[in-house]
């Protein structure tokens, strides 16, 4: 019985002291933008303190979201399978339609243009439709047709970062577009170990640290992202719509982590 007891709350734990972690990164990227970011430069404002404070407390959040995430996939015992539920599918079905609809808009923004740019444009909205179907189908089959589908959103990830590489009209020392950048490496990382998860049963402690680390950097960079497109009109669509459906995807990882690490004693 104490050692039921020792795991029975573990999913709770994880997903609520990273759902407060994502909430601190949030508000810290609230007050940075709004008061240490110069939006027609693209760079923290000279001299400001709060581009080096609102980095240094990602750091801090991230380090302790990766640490948390550690010790629970040390400690606690995984469901061989889990069941989304019917928030979970909404919410990765609705997140699924925003990544295709961003691949959409980046190809709308960018049809004026040549080059590699135009071609990776192309590229997201060919591999959109497998993604979108992946999440509107439901993740949780084990047929070979939602196995298949199911390498595509990592891919989908991989494509995008190249594309925003290409993409001249962005700063490349933005702290948002580096932000961006790095949230979409961690969810990429965390939908490849949930399929190896799903499909081989191992890397349960890899893909709770990216689940984890992703959701808080998701946060982040999506507070960021329409902070710029609401209040300075320094966004577009396509970001907002990206950065929504990467947010989405990070929840409806936090809903799976929630599953996969529910009381023993309620265990199939």
């Amino acid at each position: 019985m104490g050692r039921r007891n020792k795991y029975r709350n573990l999913g709770v734990v994880l997903v609520s002291f990273t759902a407060i972690f994502a909430v601190i990164a949030m508000i810290f990227e609230t007050v940075c933008i709004l008061f240490g970011y110069d939006p027609v430069m693209h760079v923290f404002k000279l001299g400001s303190k709060l581009g080096s404070a609102s980095v240094a407390a990602l750091f801090v959040l991230s380090i302790a979201a990766v640490t948390l995430a550690i010790c629970v996939g040390k400690l606690g015992k995984m469901r061989t399978k889990t069941h989304n539920g019917g928030i979970g599918d909404v919410i990765s079905s609705v997140g699924g339609f925003a990544m295709a609809a961003s691949s959409v808009m980046f190809l709308i923004e960018s049809w004026g243009t040549a080059g590699l740019l135009k071609i990776f444009s192309i590229i997201l909205v060919v591999l959109s439709i497998p993604v979108a179907l992946y999440f509107l189908l439901g993740t949780e089959k084990n047929d070979r047709l939602t196995t298949v589908l199911s390498f595509f959103p990592p891919i989908w990830n991989a494509a995008c970062l190249i594309r925003l590489y290409f993409d001249s009209e962005a700063a490349i020392n933005d702290p948002v577009r580096i932000l961006l950048q790095v949230t979409l490496v961690s969810v990429m990382l965390a939908l490849m170990y949930d399929l190896k998860l799903r499909t081989m049963g191992t890397g349960k402690i890899m893909f709770t640290v990216t689940a984890s680390l992703s959701t808080v950097l998701a946060c982040a960079s999506f507070m960021s992202i329409m902070l710029l497109f609401v209040v300075w009109k320094e966004c577009t669509i396509a970001d907002l719509l990206l950065s929504t459906g990467i947010l989405l995807i990070t929840l409806y990882h936090l809903i799976r982590l929630n599953g996969y690490y529910k009381p023993i004693k309620e265990r199939d």
